[in-house]
């Protein structure tokens, strides 16, 4: 599935209203909603576009550009005469990992479990009704499986999004699958039910798993990630293709995941207790990060 209609088809799914009411929008919000649509493909926007996004004059929308751009957010390209965001528009956004101690305590882990698996590594939290990306890893032979840092994808057809549902409560999960959930895929859960089975097991044997439930032949496996407190903040998980994913090389991925994310725990703060554990009792055995045999 094309990176472009996942952002559009999940655009009303987040939590917050996608287009804000002329009517209700001042100056300063109009400024805030151009740099949410130019932070979706196709990452570019004319005054006669922007104007119809925000259903406004193209006056109004020339002097939103204008304000933006005179502030350093938004730059236009010369040839085409598209606006789009900024190097400043980066540096701002990402403050937010700069100040995350969970991003930080994540980055090496993930480079090394990464270096032994068929597919990628991915760091991601709730935010709103999605998942937000802090942070992947992969190679050039699996970006179909990457998802970008500041990527949203649903909380219900991601596998860190499962965990993310599973240890939160459960009218969430059914506030989430009764307001419409989108098919992605024939195999995308879209029962309220289904799902609820689905992070039962989770829950019991403290993993999630996918098999192309967003993207055709992508399967994941996600474990949780807990803050001081013992409450999951967050998860990291491997997508890989689905034909790679045989049992055992389940089994593997996820108690390798097991151990990147308890000492990702650790480091937040986090002190195991026996009834945490991800893959039986695995936490007890000593063993390197997963590497390719």
């Amino acid at each position: 599935m094309e990176k472009k209609s996942l952002s559009r088809n999940f655009a009303t799914s987040i939590g917050r209203d996608p287009s804000p009411q002329p009517e209700s929008m001042t100056s300063a919000l109009r400024c805030l909603h151009t740099l949410e649509l130019m932070a979706e493909a196709p990452y570019e926007l004319g005054v006669s576009e922007l104007a119809s996004r925000l259903s406004t004059p193209k006056t109004t929308a020339h002097r939103v550009l204008d304000t933006l751009c005179r502030a350093g957010f938004v730059q236009q390209d010369t040839v085409t005469r598209r606006y789009r965001l900024s190097g400043k528009s980066l540096w701002v956004g990402a403050a937010f990992l700069r100040n995350s101690a969970l991003y930080h305590c994540s980055f090496i882990l993930m480079e090394q479990l990464a270096m032994g698996v068929e597919g990628s590594v991915h760091l991601g939290v709730r935010e709103d009704d999605s998942v937000l990306y802090l942070h992947s890893v992969g190679f050039p032979s699996t970006m179909q499986l990457f998802a970008h840092v500041g990527d949203r994808r649903p909380l219900y057809a991601t596998a860190i999004g499962k965990v993310l549902l599973a240890y939160g409560p459960l009218s969430e999960v059914q506030r989430i699958m009764e307001s419409g959930p989108e098919r992605y895929t024939a195999r995308t859960i879209v029962s309220f039910k289904d799902l609820q089975r689905e992070l039962e097991q989770v829950q019991q044997r403290g993993y999630s798993t996918t098999s192309e439930e967003l993207i055709p032949g992508v399967a994941a496996i996600a474990t949780p990630i807990r803050n001081r407190a013992g409450d999951v903040v967050a998860a990291i998980s491997i997508g890989t293709p689905i034909t790679k994913l045989t049992a055992e090389r389940q089994k593997l991925y996820a108690e390798s995941l097991e151990e990147a994310a308890g000492k990702i725990s650790a480091q937040n703060g986090y002190r195991f207790a026996a009834n945490h554990s991800v893959v039986g009792q695995a936490h007890h055995a000593k063993r390197p990060i997963l590497r390719k045999t």
